[in-house]
């Protein structure tokens, strides 16, 4: 038996661990990333500098065959831009996870709800 014909038992993963990349969800930095601290002996970020650098993200996706969904951040939460953990996308659909930093837990309801306005299928909750 090929892996090909395996039995199939939940989401499958990126056929190749090379797989092309086709989308990409990203959440536009919000102004109250200037508040954030830095790490010690680095610089504070500059809020407009945070929007050039995530435009250039995502038109190099973009030019790289990407389709890219962009959401504008909500409330002040500094890094609010940084929610790559809040899901794990499979070729079924999307595994919904639980961030571990508490004051992000409302992450990975706010991504449910902007992938089922894009009718994304959701495979599973962690």
């Amino acid at each position: 038996m090929t892996t090909k014909d395996a039995i199939h038992f939940g989401p499958r993963l990126v056929a190749s661990p090379t797989g092309t990349l086709r989308a990409a969800a990203l959440v536009r930095p919000a102004a109250s990333i200037e508040k954030a601290a830095g790490m010690p002996g680095e610089p504070g970020a500059v809020y407009a500098r945070a929007l050039d650098q995530h435009d250039v993200l995502r038109k190099t996706l973009e030019y790289c065959g990407v389709q890219t969904v962009v959401f504008e951040s909500r409330g002040d939460d500094a890094f609010e831009s940084a929610a790559g953990d809040a899901a794990v996308a499979f070729d079924d659909g999307v595994l919904i996870t639980r961030p571990t930093s508490m004051s992000h837990r409302a992450q990975a309801d706010r991504i449910q709800a902007e992938l089922a306005v894009l009718e994304v299928p959701i495979v599973g909750h962690i």
